[in-house]
């Protein structure tokens, strides 16, 4: 049973005509003891066979655990954007980025792809950022406000090598949620200091990521 539908294939090749230079997805996951992997693998599989230049490396989480500790992989199932020109592991999706992410993650590979897609957001301040921020953005597939953040957190850490980026769906990892007291999404959570809950304006965020 596939995933995607020939209407969503078809949207998808749409949104992917932006993609200019190759993409590498990393995807960790682990055969056992991981309900949601099966179905991350798919999505991943299915997802980059819609257009060539969507590069799939599939890792085995518990295999590899020093390349997973390497890239910053805590949990399954999970799949690395890779930032273009020095390969950091940039962007961290955890869970299925489907449903309302499912475009935002579209757009991201655009931008990694194209560097179109920023929108009119001013980062020339984060050139003197001092020290390396994480931000987790917590969403869920059936929030329609989410893609917003999940969007704005991957584009600043595409824009700053100081920044990494882990989007992570609430309901898949209620682990995480729970540790960050995640009670309405979407809520990031700087240098798992600072919480931040709700549509935040570029600037602000900004603004909070250079006072931590």
């Amino acid at each position: 049973m596939t995933l995607f539908s020939e209407d969503v294939i078809r949207q998808t090749r749409e949104v992917l005509k932006g993609l200019r230079d190759p993409v590498t997805l990393t995807a960790f996951s682990q055969k056992t003891d991981c309900d949601p992997c099966a179905a991350a693998d798919a999505f991943a599989e299915e997802l980059t066979a819609i257009d060539d230049r969507l590069l799939l490396e599939k890792r085995d989480f518990l295999q590899e655990k020093e390349l997973a500790e390497k890239v910053g992989i805590h949990h399954v199932p999970a799949l690395v954007l890779h930032r273009p020109g020095d390969g950091r592991p940039a962007v961290r999706y955890y869970g299925v980025p489907g449903g309302h992410e499912f475009g935002a993650l579209l757009r991201v590979l655009v931008l990694f792809s194209s560097g179109e897609g920023m929108g009119k957001i001013d980062l020339s301040s984060l050139e003197g950022l001092k020290k390396d921020i994480n931000l987790k953005v917590f969403v869920l597939t059936t929030c329609p406000s989410c893609p917003v953040m999940a969007h704005l957190g991957a584009a600043l850490a595409y824009h700053s090598p100081r920044i990494t980026t882990e989007i992570i769906e609430a309901n898949t990892f209620v682990d995480l949620a729970e540790r960050f007291t995640v009670g309405t999404v979407p809520k990031i959570v700087i240098n798992d200091a600072e919480e931040l809950v709700g549509i935040l304006p570029p600037e602000e965020l900004v603004r909070r990521i250079l006072a931590a």
